[in-house]
């Protein structure tokens, strides 16, 4: 597959200027990449006391995700063939499917605990493990996730939205900045599965779906459903920037609170934190 190098932008300062973040490539009809619930080799749910619900997803073909339900923060990564192996090789040598830890309701509220799906393609199981202190360190599937969980984090790529400011005057647009780097010394590939690279959200509430977005940077633009393949160099970075004039979908004046996000559409790939900005 064709793959074209990012266009490097050395960003300096927070000037507005129109870029795509990713620029446009071949496309490759002729593969699909589906994620369902039989392709999963582990799913994970942990409730901490402490940072709140995370979910970690592994798939077959390598996608794999972590999101923090209560930050909204997500990434998204591929995982290496040997990587996948790896997990199941962990959960398989330590009897996974002989496992049995039932969470003690009363340590619930106290100690993080872990509802852990896994697969190796044919046996299935579903348990709950406590993460009380006197097992964290022996416990190899606790081990494995939490492995996995900061392999996915820390997969090199940074992405941050930027404001101008956090107030917008009936005046002025404000200035958002989407930066895309690569920490990473060696070139990172991306996967996308639609025309839409990238979107920037504003909304009424803190993120929790559709229901609450009054704008977005994509809406009523071509969606088609193709895979595109883009490669960013090493250390580079790429960015775009939009003026919001403070109208919602349908061209009419907004005022009060909202929660600016960003969403890069990709494996990898992820959102920002929100931010929080007022429109006087």
């Amino acid at each position: 597959m064709q793959r074209l190098i990012f266009i490097i932008i050395l960003i300096a300062g927070l000037a507005c200027h129109k870029a795509n973040v990713f620029e446009p490539s071949q496309t490759d009809s002729g593969k699909t990449y589906i994620v369902s619930n039989e392709d999963t080799v582990i799913a994970v749910k942990i409730y901490d006391p402490n940072s709140g619900i995370k979910n970690l997803f592994v798939e077959k073909d390598g996608r794999a995700v972590v999101n923090n339900f209560d930050s909204f923060l997500e990434k998204r990564t591929f995982l290496t063939d040997n990587e996948i192996e790896k997990i199941v090789r962990t959960f398989n040598d330590n009897n996974y499917q002989t496992f049995d830890d039932p969470p003690r309701r009363e340590n619930l509220d106290i100690f993080p605990h872990y509802d852990i799906y896994f697969s190796d393609g044919q046996y299935k199981k579903t348990t709950s493990i406590i993460q009380a202190p006197t097992l964290e360190s022996n416990n190899p599937f606790i081990t494995e996730i939490n492995r996995i969980s900061e392999l996915i984090l820390n997969d090199g790529l940074s992405i941050e939205l930027f404001t101008s400011d956090t107030v917008l005057s009936k005046q002025a647009g404000l200035c958002i900045t989407l930066v895309v780097k690569n920490i990473n010394s060696s070139p990172m590939d991306f996967l996308f599965e639609s025309e839409t690279t990238h979107d920037i959200f504003i909304s009424t509430q803190y993120p929790d779906g559709n229901n609450f977005i009054i704008w977005n940077l994509a809406h009523n633009r071509s969606n088609n459903l193709v895979t595109n393949a883009r490669t960013l160099a090493g250390g580079s970075s790429s960015s775009i920037s939009v003026i919001w004039d403070g109208k919602d979908n349908d061209g009419q004046k907004v005022t009060g609170h909202f929660y600016l996000y960003a969403e890069v559409l990709s494996w990898p790939g992820g959102t920002t934190l929100p931010t929080l900005i007022s429109v006087e």
